[in-house]
């Protein structure tokens, strides 16, 4: 330990360094939080959250219905541009994109499902709105 002219500075110093039981109850602390942490992470990566919190689509993941319409989990600007409808003769890559969940929401469009509506979810707010509405049912303008 450093010795001090002034006796007070002693003291004060003295208060103000931990000592090693609290410097390893700290330690402890912190590691129990960071395992704690990894546990979540690694809970919400089996979920299919990514670090942003969004949802991203896996295969494994069971497709989830709404009023017997396919529901798909997309990001805030996906959504946003879907919100006022598909115009006509425009293409569902322009509204979806063409990444991963984008090609799933155009396969499910486009294969046996073609008179089943398509219902899109924001991730971040839980809003809804339809990319395409079903044929032949109460939700057909």
């Amino acid at each position: 330990m450093t010795k001090f002219i002034n006796p007070l500075l002693e003291e004060l110093f003295a208060l103000l360094t931990p000592t090693e039981s609290q410097a390893s109850r700290e330690d402890k602390y912190v590691s129990e939080i960071i395992t704690l942490a990894n546990k979540e992470s690694a809970k919400l990566a089996e979920i299919g959250y990514s670090q942003t919190g969004e949802v991203e689509l896996y295969e494994e993941i069971q497709p989830e219905y709404f009023a017997s319409c396919r529901v798909f989990a997309v990001n805030s600007d996906t959504f946003h541009k879907c919100r006022l409808g598909k115009r006509r003769y425009a293409r569902y890559a322009g509204y979806v994109g063409n990444d991963s969940n984008g090609a799933t929401i155009r396969e499910y469009g486009r294969s046996r499902h073609g008179q089943k509506g398509i219902i899109l979810v924001d991730n971040s707010t839980g809003a809804m709105i339809f990319l395409r509405r079903p044929h032949n049912s109460r939700f057909s303008k």
